[in-house]
C-alpha cells in the first residue's frame, strides 16, 4: 500500500459504484449524497487521528461513488408511454447497417431534457441516406432499456446475458425504438438544445465522414477501404461479415476497433520525430495535444478517450520521472475516469482496456529485455520490434475475459497478432501521409494503392489463418470462478519468473 496507495481507493470506489448500482431505487441518491458528506465532515474533524481519519476517508470514497453512480442511473433513467409518441431527434452516431434495419443513436430534443436512444430505422432508400446530424421528426414506441432485461439494474456484472442493457447503460442509451419506413421524416436540423460536448461530438463525427470521403476519393474501395477506414478513423460500417467473422476467429478482431493499441502505435509514430527530447515537456505537451485531436477526429468514442486518459498520465508521469506504467498510474486512470462516468464499469471494453494496460505494465518490459540489444540499436527496428511485443503483452491477461465473455479462445492468437501489428503500423503510417499530401493527388494516389496493397495483404494473411484447423476453440466459457483462478496463475507465474530473474541476476554478479 505504501508502494501503490491510489489501489486500495480506486477498488473501493469499483465497490461503491457496484453496490450504489444494485441498490438504486432502494436508496435515494440523496441519502448516498447526505452519507458521503457526514463522512467528508467527520473525517475533517479526526485530523488528529491518522488512522481513524483514513479509515473514514475510504468510508467516504465509497459512499461517493454510491452517490454518482445513483446520480447517473438518474439521468439515464426515463420512463415512456407504453404506445407510439411523436418526437423529434438528431441523428448523433454513426448509422450502421443490419439485415433488416439501419441502426444508430438519436438523440430526442424535444423532450424536457435531451434523451438518448437507439434507434432502428426499417432499411430502404430514405434511411440508408441518413447522416449523422441530420434532424427528424418520428412516431414510434420508445423503450426504456432500463426494463429490457431486469438483470441489467443488478449491478452483477457477471451476467452475460444482460451484456445487451449492459452496454445500453454503460453508453448512457435510455431507452430503444424501431421506426418504420411511413413514420419518419427529415426535417429542419435543431441543435440547440443539445449540449455542448453532445454538439462537439456530432460536429467530430461530421468531419470524420469527410476524413472517410477522402479514403474513397483517393482511390480505396472494398473491404481494404472498410479495413483502413476502421483502423484510422474508427468506421466499421463498410466491414462485411466474411471480414469480420475472419478477424474475430483468427484473434484480431481488436485490431478492427480504435483502441488504446491504435492510440500507443500512434503516440509513438508522434514520438519518433523528437528523438531523444520525447521527454521534454515542449514534446508531450504537442503529443498529447495531437493524441486528444486524432481522438476528435475519430468521433471522441468510449474506448479511446479511455486510452487517452491513460496516455496523458503516463506521458506526465514521465515529467514526473516517475514510473509510467505502475499500477499507481493505471489506477489514477480508473479513478479519474470512474468519476466522471461509474457506469462505465460495466462496459466490457473499459475492463479489456485496464486489463490490456495493466498485462502491458506486466509483460512489456521484461519481454523486451531478451530481445538482443543489437536489434534494438536503431529507432525504426525498436518501434516495430516494440509495437509487436506490446500488443503480444496485452493479450495475456485479455484472451482470459475474452473467453469469459464471448466464449471464444482464438488459438493463433500470437501468430495472428504479429502479422496486423506490423500491418497497423504500416497503415497508420500510411494515412497520416495521405492526409498530409492530399493536396497533391498523384502523390496521394501512389500512397493510396500502397494502403489498400497492405489491407489486403493483412486480409489475406488473417483469412488464411482463421481457416486453419482448431483455429478457433469454441465453447470455452470459463465461470467467474474460474476467471479468477486463471488470473491467480498468471500473477503466480509472473511472480515467480520475478523471482528466478533475481536468483539469475545475482548469480551473474558473483
Amino acid at each position: 500500500m505504501q508502494k501503490y496507495p491510489l489501489l486500495l481507493p480506486a477498488a473501493i470506489v469499483i465497490l461503491g459504484i457496484i453496490t450504489g448500482n444494485s441498490l438504486y431505487g432502494a436508496i435515494a441518491t440523496g441519502a448516498w449524497l447526505t452519507a458521503a458528506a457526514v463522512a467528508v465532515i467527520t473525517a475533517i474533524l479526526l485530523w488528529r487521528f491518522s488512522l481513524s481519519q483514513s479509515a473514514v476517508i475510504y468510508i467516504a470514497c465509497f459512499l461517493i461513488a454510491g452517490f454518482l453512480v445513483s446520480e447517473e442511473r438518474e439521468k439515464i433513467d426515463t420512463s415512456m408511454p407504453y404506445r407510439a409518441v411523436a418526437y423529434e431527434a438528431v441523428v448523433a452516431g454513426p448509422v450502421g447497417e443490419h439485415a433488416k434495419t439501419y441502426g444508430c443513436d438519436i438523440i430526442l430534443i424535444s423532450e424536457a431534457r435531451p434523451i438518448k436512444v437507439r434507434a432502428y430505422f426499417r432499411k430502404d432508400e430514405r434511411s440508408a441516406r441518413l447522416r449523422i446530424g441530420d434532424c427528424v421528426k418520428a412516431v414510434s414506441r420508445i423503450e426504456a432499456s432500463m426494463k429490457r432485461d431486469r438483470l441489467a439494474t443488478t449491478g452483477n456484472i457477471a451476467d452475460r446475458n444482460s451484456s445487451f442493457s449492459l452496454y445500453l447503460i454503460s453508453h448512457g442509451i435510455s431507452a430503444t425504438t424501431f421506426i418504420e419506413a411511413d413514420r419518419w421524416q427529415l426535417t429542419a436540423a435543431d441543435m440547440s438544445r443539445l449540449t455542448t460536448l453532445q454538439r462537439a461530438k456530432i460536429n467530430a463525427l461530421r468531419l470524420r465522414d469527410n476524413l472517410l470521403r477522402q479514403y474513397s476519393d483517393g482511390g480505396l474501395q472494398g473491404q481494404s477501404l472498410a479495413v483502413v477506414s476502421s483502423l484510422t478513423l474508427g468506421d466499421k460500417s463498410r466491414l462485411s461479415a466474411a471480414t469480420k467473422d475472419d478477424y474475430s476467429l483468427s484473434g484480431a478482431s481488436h485490431i478492427l476497433a480504435l483502441s488504446g493499441l491504435h492510440l500507443s502505435i500512434i503516440y509513438a509514430i508522434l514520438t519518433l520525430p523528437a528523438g531523444r527530447y520525447r521527454r521534454h515537456f515542449a514534446a508531450v505537451l504537442v503529443t498529447t495535444v495531437a493524441i486528444w485531436l486524432f481522438v476528435f477526429l475519430a468521433g471522441m468514442p468510449p474506448s479511446l478517450m479511455r486510452a487517452a486518459v491513460m496516455l496523458t498520465v503516463y506521458s506526465f508521469c514521465g515529467l514526473l520521472n516517475r514510473d509510467r506504467l505502475s499500477f499507481n498510474t493505471l489506477a489514477f486512470a480508473a479513478l479519474a475516469m470512474l468519476t466522471v462516468s461509474p457506469l462505465s464499469l460495466y462496459d466490457v471494453g473499459f475492463q479489456l482496456s485496464f486489463m490490456a494496460m495493466l498485462s502491458i505494465g506486466l509483460f512489456f518490459r521484461p519481454f523486451m529485455s531478451v530481445i538482443p540489444p543489437a536489434l534494438l540499436r536503431f529507432r525504426l527496428p525498436e518501434f516495430i520490434i516494440s509495437c509487436i511485443v506490446l500488443s503480444l503483452s496485452a493479450q495475456i491477461c485479455t484472451i482470459p475475459m475474452v473467453a469469459y465473455y464471448f466464449g471464444r479462445v482464438p488459438v493463433y492468437s500470437p501468430i495472428t497478432n504479429i502479422i496486423v501489428s506490423l500491418g497497423a503500423v504500416v497503415i497508420l503510417f500510411g494515412a497520416v501521409a495521405f492526409f498530409i499530401l492530399s493536396p497533391l493527388p498523384p502523390v496521394r494516389s501512389l500512397v493510396a494503392e500502397a494502403l489498400s496493397w497492405t489491407a489486403e495483404t493483412m486480409n489475406t494473411a488473417v483469412a488464411s489463418i482463421a481457416s486453419w484447423s482448431a483455429a478457433d476453440s469454441l465453447g470455452f466459457q470459463p465461470s467467474l470462478l474460474r476467471l479468477l483462478l486463471i488470473y491467480v496463475a498468471i500473477a503466480a507465474t509472473y511472480r515467480l519468473g520475478c523471482m528466478l530473474h533475481r536468483v539469475y541476476s545475482k548469480k551473474v554478479k558473483m
